[in-house]
């Protein structure tokens, strides 16, 4: 447990990566979106990155792309099932990024374990722990306070610049 279990493989040092590159891309995104409709910035980002997959795929693992060939219809159908729900959270996110400081939506993204930990038992059957619960509790109630303090903030803004 802790720290102690840590190493950094290839696996971490990818993860690692990830997390500095999906920062950046919001980070440059929110300034983006101060002078383009997010539904651009959204179609950019899925179209240049499923370009980038693709792309990477060929030259990566051509042969598993050749696989596609051989999905039958329930697979065709998990598949429009995940891009539809990956089109909606990134249509969503770029939305709410525009409206809203990326602080503030990159807490809501906190409460992600709570809807694998429900997925991975609904389609799974994985249990989910007492322990888990406590941790899934921690997580909400701490977004629960974020948002709390954030209204907050925005009242005591409102009211200490009402010109009349």
């Amino acid at each position: 447990g802790g720290f102690r279990g840590l190493e950094f493989s290839r696996g971490e040092l990818m993860i690692l990566a990830a997390t500095i590159l999906w920062s950046l891309e919001n980070v440059m995104s929110k300034k983006i979106l101060d002078h383009i409709d997010s539904e651009m910035v959204m179609m950019a980002r899925m179209g240049i990155g499923s370009a980038i997959l693709l792309v990477m795929s060929i030259f990566i693992a051509p042969h598993d792309l050749l696989e596609l060939r051989n999905i039958d219809i329930q697979q065709w159908f998990w598949l429009g099932i995940t891009s539809v729900s990956l089109f909606g959270y990134v249509y969503t996110w770029y939305k709410a990024l525009k409206l809203e400081k990326l602080t503030t939506i990159a807490v809501i993204l906190t409460i992600s374990p709570l809807i694998t930990n429900l997925l991975s038992a609904v389609f799974l059957g994985n249990k989910i722990t007492p322990l888990s619960l406590i941790h899934l509790g921690i997580l909400i109630l701490g977004t629960l306070l974020f948002m709390l303090a954030k209204n907050e903030d925005n009242k005591s803004a409102d009211t200490d610049f009402v010109i009349e």
